[in-house]
């Protein structure tokens, strides 16, 4: 984890002694079964569309593919077995954990989203956060 996200969890572990560091709106941990429910609560009034944390996991793929990371390191990030445990060799031979691919990934990512934010070269297809 890197640049802004990482600023994000550290002020929310700061905010927590103990427990899961993100809970969902009544308070429950986070399960893949409630993850839609709990973000639909946390995008209200921050984007101007519905967006789907799958919406957010291929425009981090899209903006990879545009920062010229390799499609295995997009995969490490995005934590695609089908990608990075497709063959004999991944899954079985290959025990590296790719964490340096991947942090220079995401703090090229993380870049690319600040001048975004910032209003550096604003795509037609970025959906707008409201201020």
């Amino acid at each position: 984890m890197v640049g802004k996200a990482l600023e994000i969890v550290r002020r929310l572990r700061a905010d927590r002694s103990a427990g899961a560091l993100i809970v969902s709106p009544r308070g429950k941990i986070i399960t893949p079964q409630n993850l839609a429910k709990a973000f639909e609560s946390l995008r209200e009034g921050v984007f101007a569309t519905n967006v789907t944390p799958h919406d957010l996991r291929r425009t981090a793929a899209t903006l990879l593919g545009k920062l010229s990371v390799g499609r295995l390191t997009q995969g490490y990030v995005l934590n695609h077995v089908s990608t990075t445990k497709n063959s004999v060799t991944g899954s079985v031979y290959d025990q590296y954990d790719y964490v340096s691919e991947k942090k220079i990934a995401l703090e090229a990512l993380d870049a690319r989203i600040s001048e975004i934010i910032d209003g550096k070269e604003m795509r037609s297809n970025v959906i707008s956060m409201r201020s």
